[in-house]
């Protein structure tokens, strides 16, 4: 399972990466994002848990969420509870 919560998050740190060098955000904070995976591995429910109290970056982290597509079925078949992950910029 630690595989799998580690793909997760070097697939959605790899697509913030790439939508961050393109955004034009005046400024940093952190959001952190909440979500959970489907047996499929399709992202479902993604939310902000804490806002950054910049709507733009906030924004983006959801449209993060949103392309970063399947991760492939989770072994046994589905997640027991929500996922979170820290997004910053500085």
């Amino acid at each position: 399972m630690n595989r799998y919560l580690s793909r997760i998050k070097l697939k959605m740190e790899g697509v913030w990466r790439t939508m961050l060098t393109q955004a034009n955000l005046i400024s940093g904070g952190e959001v952190r994002l909440s979500f959970r995976v489907s047996t499929t591995g399709s992202l479902i429910s993604p939310k902000i848990a804490r806002s950054s109290g910049n709507p733009s970056l906030d924004r983006l982290v959801l449209e993060v969420a949103r392309r970063a597509g399947n991760f492939g079925p989770p072994p046994g078949g589905q997640l027991s509870s929500a996922l979170e992950i820290p997004f910053r910029v500085n």
